[in-house]
C-alpha cells in the first residue's frame, strides 16, 4: 500500500529574476501555494499516516524563509536580506523546499516515522506551477548548467553599461 497525503499552504513574496529579458527582472511578486505531498505505506495506532497539524510543523521553516519576504538573491538591489546563492525560481524555491522539508522530517522521526517527502507542487500563479517528484531518496536536482546569481548580474551590469 502507498498512501499519499497531501496537505496545501500559500504564502505571499516578492522577488526579481537576475538576467531574465522579460518582465520578471523587475522587482515583482507573486501568491503562492504550496501542496506538499508526503508517502507513506504505515498507519499508526489512530489510522493515520501523519496528522496534518504535523504537516504544518514540518512546513512551518519554509513559511518562516519564503512569506511575506523579498527575495532577490544576493544582489541586494531592494532588500538586505539575501536568502540564496541562485536565483529565485519557482524550480529552485521547489528544490529548496524540498530539501528543509526532509531535513525537518530527521528532526521529526517521532511523528514522521515511516514517511518521506513524495512531491512539491509550488503554484507561483493560478495558472503557472512547478512539480518536483522525490523518484527515490537519493533524489537531487542537477544545477551544473544554473548560473550563480553573480554571474547574471554582472551579464546584466555589462549590458545596462553597453546600452548607455
Amino acid at each position: 500500500m502507498r498512501l499519499f497525503i497531501t496537505k496545501c499552504f500559500e504564502f505571499e513574496m516578492s522577488h526579481r529574476l537576475a538576467g531574465h529579458q522579460g518582465n520578471c527582472a523587475n522587482l515583482h511578486g507573486h501568491s503562492y501555494k504550496l501542496q506538499v505531498t508526503l508517502e507513506t505505506n504505515t498507519l499508526k495506532r489512530l489510522g493515520m499516516g501523519i496528522d496534518f497539524s504535523d504537516v504544518k510543523k514540518l512546513v512551518q521553516p519554509v513559511l518562516k524563509k519564503y512569506d511575506h519576504v523579498c527575495i532577490t538573491s544576493i544582489d541586494n538591489k531592494y532588500t538586505n536580506k539575501p536568502y540564496i546563492q541562485v536565483n529565485p525560481t519557482a524550480e529552485m524555491m521547489a528544490a529548496d523546499i524540498m530539501s528543509i522539508i526532509k531535513d525537518e522530517l530527521a528532526q521529526y522521526a517521532e511523528l514522521a516515522t515511516g514517511v518521506r517527502v513524495h512531491k512539491i507542487t509550488l503554484w507561483e500563479t493560478s495558472t503557472s506551477y512547478v512539480e518536483l517528484v522525490n523518484e527515490n531518496e537519493s533524489w537531487y536536482v542537477t544545477t551544473d548548467s544554473v548560473a550563480s546569481v553573480q554571474e547574471l548580474i554582472k551579464e546584466e551590469e555589462e549590458n545596462e553599461t553597453h546600452n548607455k
